[in-house]
């Protein structure tokens, strides 16, 4: 919704949405990661 909401204020060359949508599968992948890896040291 930020993203959008910024497109329709700021218009510009990339897609804000395209790019937050991006940047936070980015997260979500790092923060699976990291949790799969602190999980399997503690087994």
């Amino acid at each position: 919704a930020v993203g959008v909401w910024i497109d329709g204020r700021w218009p510009g060359r990339f897609s804000w949405t395209l790019m937050l949508l991006f940047g936070g599968l980015i997260c979500g992948c790092l923060n699976a990661w990291y949790w799969v890896s602190h999980v399997s040291k503690n087994e």
